[in-house]
C-alpha cells in the first residue's frame, strides 16, 4: 500500500494536503450546500404548517364561539420556535461549505483544520437537533402515559 506524502515545506503554513484530501472536501462542498437549503426550506415549511394549524384553530374556536386564546404574536411565537433548530442545522451547513471551499481552493494544510472545525459543529448541531427532536415527543408520551 503507497501512502500520499505532500511536499514538504519549510513554512507549515504552505504544505500542501494529500489530494484526496482536498477532492473529498470538494465533494462536500455541493452536498453540504444542498442539505442547508434542504433545512432551510424545510424550517420555512414547519414554521408555515404550525402558523396555518394554529390560526385554523384559533378561527374554528371563534366559531364555536370559544373566546380567542392566542394572539397573532404567539402564534408567530410558536412557528418561529419550530424554525429555529432547522435554521441553526442551515447555518452550520453553510458555515462548513464555505470552510470547505476555502480549503479545496488553496489545499494548504492551515486551511484544513478550520474545515474540520466546521464539519465537526455541523454534526454536533445535527445531533443535538435530532435528541430535540426525538426526545421531545418521547418525553411528551411518557409524562401523557404516566400523568394521568
Amino acid at each position: 500500500m503507497k501512502f500520499i506524502v505532500p511536499p514538504f515545506s519549510q513554512n507549515e503554513s504552505e504544505r500542501l494536503a494529500p489530494s484526496v484530501v482536498i477532492n473529498a472536501s470538494k465533494s462536500l462542498v455541493r452536498w453540504h450546500y444542498l442539505c442547508g437549503l434542504g433545512c432551510l426550506l424545510f424550517g420555512a415549511g414547519a414554521a408555515w404548517y404550525v402558523m396555518l394549524t394554529m390560526q385554523w384553530g384559533s378561527a374554528v374556536g371563534i366559531l364555536r364561539g370559544a373566546p380567542e386564546v392566542l394572539s397573532d404574536n404567539a402564534i408567530l411565537g410558536f412557528a418561529g420556535i419550530v424554525a429555529l433548530l432547522p435554521v441553526l442545522n442551515a447555518v452550520a451547513f453553510f458555515r462548513s461549505a464555505s470552510a470547505q471551499k476555502k480549503f479545496a481552493a488553496s489545499g494548504l494544510v492551515a486551511d484544513l483544520h478550520p474545515a474540520m472545525c466546521r464539519l465537526r459543529a455541523v454534526w454536533r448541531t445535527l445531533s443535538i437537533s435530532l435528541t430535540f427532536v426525538i426526545a421531545l415527543p418521547v418525553a411528551l408520551l411518557i409524562m401523557a402515559k404516566w400523568g394521568s
